[in-house]
């Protein structure tokens, strides 16, 4: 990576949550989509399935506990509705969910949805009573979706999230809110169901390389995780800079975070470079033949030291969190 490629602002993600909340608060709040990536944890998210790599993996959680924290962590509140996995809405829950909707957008503010035009996230921006449908925009472009397919997608299941309101919250509490989530990802399995089983943090590397070993990873899965698991490291590295650059101050917190932040920088810029070479492999959507001889034990290579620098990264960030919490409980 060129020095100062971390300057270059990255327009867009494969995450699909987080470029959907952060097209929701980007009229409220001047943020970049880097911050917000930073900030809400995603750069920092993996999430794989260790049997095949599916395609499901980025999205495999818990939305309605990572969402909201992530939004907290920026000072803002927020309300949700859930449906199981693969449950339609019943009526009164469509009702609720529209209401929701429209008064999130009655007062300016993009709602966030699940499944709008394909099992992805993206926003409801706006609403039309007299043709029943509502105005959305997600991966796929934008478009209309009547009322009754709210919830009734590929995915058939309903998730719709709304701000309630805003508050002011120092860059202390900012930071280390997003580094308990970080940290928390990283190092604990956050899945309340078994099957399929996805580990995450530092397990989901495990996870990945144990797929390759077997050789029975699906190519247009895998092809899909990488490229969303490397263009979260790439906000990673950049919001990992901001924050070397944004401690500037003088005090011994702020000399101490910005040498925390520069060095997991020069971690995660490592991660960025081995989760470059396996983009390059295996490209979204054909995904190349990740269960070949060769490409797998070169993938396995990639994985491994993504995983070895990632873990001297979270290293950094765990003392960096230490720092703040003592600056906070005192």
């Amino acid at each position: 990576m060129a020095k100062e490629d971390w300057k270059t602002e990255l327009q867009g993600t494969w995450t699909s949550a987080g470029r959907a909340a952060h097209w929701a608060i980007v009229k409220k709040r001047e943020i970049s989509l880097t911050e917000f990536m930073g900030y809400s944890s995603h750069a920092f998210r993996i999430n794989i399935n260790g049997d095949n790599v599916d395609v499901a993996g980025p999205t495999g959680y818990e939305w309605e506990d990572i969402l909201p924290k992530g939004l907290l962590n920026l000072g803002f509140r927020c309300k949700w509705l859930r449906t199981p996995n693969f449950t339609p809405p019943t009526p009164e829950m469509l009702t609720e969910a529209l209401e929701m909707i429209q008064d999130s957008i009655d007062r300016g503010i993009p709602a966030v949805g699940w499944d709008l035009l394909i099992p992805e996230f993206g926003i409801i921006y706006g609403y039309d009573d007299g043709e029943s449908v509502l105005h959305v925009k997600d991966p796929r472009g934008d478009g209309k979706l009547p009322y009754e397919k709210l919830g009734r997608g590929q995915a058939t299941e309903t998730f719709v999230l709304t701000l309630t309101d805003s508050f002011d919250i120092s860059k202390e509490l900012m930071l280390s809110g997003a580094l308990d989530m970080i940290i928390d990802h990283a190092r604990r399995r956050q899945h309340k169901y078994e099957l399929p089983k996805y580990e995450n943090g530092l397990k989901a590397y495990d996870a990945w390389i144990q797929a390759f070993t077997n050789r029975t990873v699906d190519a247009f899965g895998n092809s899909y995780n990488t490229s969303v698991v490397y263009d979260a490291r790439k906000h990673a590295y950049r919001f990992l800079r901001g924050l070397a650059i944004d401690w500037n101050g003088v005090s011994t917190l702020e000399k101490e975070v910005r040498k925390r932040a520069e060095c997991a920088a020069e971690h995660y810029a490592k991660v960025e470079q081995s989760l470059a070479a396996l983009n390059e492999m295996f490209p979204f959507p054909d995904g190349g033949t990740p269960n070949d001889p060769v490409h797998a034990e070169r993938a396995i290579t990639q994985l491994n030291a993504a995983k070895a620098a990632e873990e001297k990264g979270l290293l950094e960030l765990e003392a960096m969190r230490e720092l703040l919490s003592a600056k906070l409980m005192g």
